[in-house]
């Protein structure tokens, strides 16, 4: 019983906390984009006006929608460990199952701080691809370093709870 509670635990602490950093990471760079989207679209630019007068939006959907797509990644990594937990339940030791909550906190937060990471970045990253979209590609890859560190700390979950 005792060993079913401690999966729980480490399941619930790596779901919410990759869950908060991967909302935190889509809600910034969400709110940025849409900050800088509004801007363009109330600039009174001339060169922004295009046929029949409608101010053209310099994003595409996919350079929008990219970084969000990367952010909600984190929030899978928890839901990955939540699932190994639960495939243990059956076969735990009381040692073994003292290390789910450490393995769950692990993955959890590194999955909280790389969200807090992207999301401050992507935030400022959206909004030079708004000026200048040769940042894109950039910007991306940054991306990616945070997510990686997330997933090092899934790697560094699976090894906690295996052993």
């Amino acid at each position: 019983m005792t060993e079913t509670i401690m999966a729980c635990v480490g399941s619930m602490l790596a779901m919410t906390l990759t869950a908060a950093g991967s909302s935190y990471a889509v809600y910034k760079i969400a709110s940025a984009q849409a900050e800088e989207e509004s801007r363009i679209r109330d600039s009174s630019e001339e060169h922004l006006l295009g046929a029949g007068g409608r101010k053209i939006i310099m994003t595409s959907a996919y350079r929008q929608m990219a970084p969000i797509i990367i952010a909600s990644v984190l929030a899978i990594y928890g839901l990955i460990m939540a699932v190994i937990f639960a495939s243990s339940i059956g076969n735990l030791s009381m040692e073994r199952a003292s290390a789910l909550p450490f393995a769950g906190a692990i993955v959890g937060f590194s999955g909280l701080f790389a969200g807090i990471g992207m999301g401050r970045y992507g935030a400022h990253a959206a909004k030079a691809v708004a000026i200048n979209p040769a940042y894109f590609g950039r910007s991306l890859i940054v991306m990616v370093y945070f997510e990686a560190l997330a997933l090092y700390g899934m790697i560094i979950g699976i090894i906690v709870q295996s052993h």
